[in-house]
């Protein structure tokens, strides 16, 4: 199986794969599209059904994709070098059965660009003590970012605008527990663009526990660091002092250890 680190290829985005319609002949007489085979393999992807009743993907071309694929989504933003058509021996009337493939270049900016889905509800009528455990379930459900807005509804009745956004992959389980844990009837999804800095995690020590700094790179030798404060919290549970102290801390310590850092390369 094909590997893109051979292929010299860093990431791969992949359309929804249309997996066609209708039936097909097997040696076990007439299937239903998708086959058995394209079915399981494509549990977990992004399917649709166009065009004529015959089938569109086969197995080895749905195991390509769940291979190489890292995402599925829009075109996205890219700087074209090359592009590759590939025909299939069907030749249905009035329907292109090929396949196009753009090789290309990120265009020079700070951070990579990913394509995710927004998830937005409205919501007036919720107990507001039940915002934490959605947020909680939210996140366990793959989220990777919620915030709550507050509107002025329809009879100018005060409301949420609830918002989350999540990877397409999750965006199913992520729609259960908005229509479990809220009283939401509806929610809006619609797919963005988010431009995101790389990041690392760096440990430090604070009275003998361990926090992590979340450091992202803005531009070559400039950075932002904050501490992530789940850490910071426990510590100050532990030792009963203030979070707030404890966050500092963890920041002189990062800034000792960065110090510490560039001066080891600078002696290089």
């Amino acid at each position: 199986m094909w590997d893109r680190a051979l292929l010299g290829v860093e990431r791969v985005t992949a359309s929804a794969i249309n997996v066609g319609s209708g039936t097909l002949m097997s040696a076990h007489g007439s299937l239903p599209v998708p086959g058995p085979a394209v079915a399981a393999l494509a549990v977990g992807l992004p399917i649709y059904a166009g065009g004529p009743e015959r089938e569109l993907a086969t197995p080895t071309g749905v195991a390509l994709v769940r291979t190489l694929a890292t995402e599925f989504g829009r075109l996205p933003h890219m700087q074209v070098r090359r592009v590759g058509y590939g025909a299939g021996t069907a030749d249905p009337a009035h329907w292109p059965n090929v396949l196009r493939v753009f090789v290309g270049e990120e265009p020079a900016a700070a951070g990579s660009v990913e394509t995710i889905v927004e998830l937005q509800t409205n919501i007036d009528d919720l107990n507001p003590q039940v915002y934490e455990t959605v947020f909680d379930r939210v996140f366990a459900a793959g989220a990777v970012d919620a915030t709550l807005a507050p509107v002025t509804m329809k009879k100018g009745r005060p409301g949420n605008v609830l918002s989350v956004l999540a990877p397409q992959e999750k965006v199913e389980a992520v729609l259960a527990v908005l229509f479990a844990d809220t009283t939401a009837l509806g929610v809006r999804t619609h797919e963005v663009q988010r431009r995101v800095l790389p990041r690392r995690f760096v440990p430090v020590q604070v009275h003998g526990h361990e926090v992590s700094i979340k450091v992202a790179d803005s531009q070559p030798g400039r950075s932002k660091a904050a501490p992530e404060y789940e850490d910071c919290k426990r510590i100050a549970e532990q030792s009963g002092r203030p979070v707030k102290d404890i966050l500092e801390e963890a920041m002189q310590a990062y800034r000792r250890t960065a110090g510490h850092a560039k001066k080891e390369k600078g002696s290089r």
